[in-house]
């Protein structure tokens, strides 16, 4: 009788906790920033920050922080934090909560926060395509890879595609997160070719090097009668820096040849990688910037 009596005492307090939430009112950051109903502290930890909010209403709220939120750091030098996945906080009234909330670089070249660092500045919403692109990518669970991470430069320091690297992404995940962001930017062109870069010196993965490693692509060539061809790089001016590949007998068409080459040591700039023929005829040719 005792352990009945203690299952009905359990269910109707969880009973009383779901009636409270569930009158509760809902609230993104922005407005709850606004209205001045919480009060938060950001501290960086561990992939992500840790944010302490307290409830100020007389009031239960539901707190929703969704993707694409941005807490910028007191020190431009430093890396603002991404929100790279929604959070929900429940909080009763005049209740304070810990969550950790998952967040990703905002600045490719800035320094690393270090975990502790506790001097952000008021959350600002971030790019809203970023923030529609963040939010449909999040039944993927991809934020801790890194393309997710490229997507994000891309609307914070101006990436292009060229700049997407898959990383510690798979191939199923890399083109997942690539349908997803084409979808959301059908006028960012593929410039057919990935620049891999040097891997940085900071251990923190968030961090980018900014130094080219190597190019890999493809070049679209038309032939009209078969012949021996050589891929090759050429400078901007279109003199031959170093030949890529050679390919014998190639038979009429129009096919894409896949290249690679290391460029660490090119300097930064524009430069083609072009298709020759025997006669040194151009059979195709891909501008690309390293």
């Amino acid at each position: 009788m005792r352990n009945v009596k203690s299952v009905c005492l359990s269910a109707i307090l969880c009973l009383s906790f779901s009636v409270v939430f569930a009158v509760a009112a809902h609230v993104d950051l922005g407005e709850a920033l606004n209205r001045k109903i919480i009060r938060y502290q950001a501290v960086k930890a561990v992939a992500g920050i840790d944010l302490i909010v307290t409830n100020l209403m007389q009031d239960s709220i539901y707190l929703e922080i969704g993707s694409g939120w941005i807490f910028p750091t007191g020190d431009p030098t430093m890396q603002p934090q991404v929100v790279s996945r929604s959070h929900m906080i429940c909080l009763s009234e005049g209740e304070e909560r810990r969550a950790r909330l998952l967040t990703l670089c905002g600045n490719a070249p800035g320094r690393t926060v270090p975990s502790g660092y506790a001097e952000f500045l008021r959350p600002v919403l971030g790019n809203e395509d970023m923030v529609a692109t963040l939010r449909e990518l999040e039944p993927y669970k991809l934020d801790r890879k890194y393309i997710t991470q490229n997507i994000v430069w891309h609307y914070t320091n101006g990436h292009t595609m060229a700049n997407f690297h898959p990383g510690n992404t798979s191939m199923e995940e890399y083109l997942a997160a690539m349908q997803v962001f084409q979808a959301n930017e059908p006028e960012v062109a593929d410039p057919g070719y990935r620049i891999r870069y040097r891997e940085s010196t900071n251990p923190d993965e968030a961090v980018f090097s900014g130094a080219s490693e190597e190019i890999e692509g493809h070049v679209k060539i038309k032939v009209n009668e078969p012949t021996n061809c050589m891929v090759a790089l050429l400078d901007q001016h279109g003199k031959l820096l170093k030949s890529l590949k050679y390919v014998n007998n190639q038979q009429p068409g129009e096919f894409d040849l896949s290249f690679s080459s290391y460029v660490f040591d090119l300097p930064k700039g524009m430069y083609s990688v072009a298709v020759l023929d025997k006669e040194g005829n151009t059979l195709g040719e891909l501008p690309v910037e390293i």
